[in-house]
């Protein structure tokens, strides 16, 4: 059994989540980078489809809009 003060750094208490230090970017890069083209994504269609207001109360016979 290891003692909980060896680590990548000598001399800092490895706590259970030390791995998340470094797994953090590669995480939450990705996430932001598809939530951002979601979210270009959905303006472009929620554009198109008030740009289509007819063609959608036609289609639906609702007014969503």
């Amino acid at each position: 059994m290891t003692s909980p003060r060896s680590g990548i750094i000598s001399g800092v208490k490895t706590t259970r989540y030390a791995h998340a230090k470094y797994l953090f970017p590669f995480f939450w890069f990705p996430l932001s980078f598809l939530l951002a083209i979601g979210y270009f994504f959905w303006r472009i269609r929620t554009g198109s489809m008030k740009k289509n207001r007819e063609f959608f109360a036609i289609k639906y016979r609702r007014d969503y809009f």
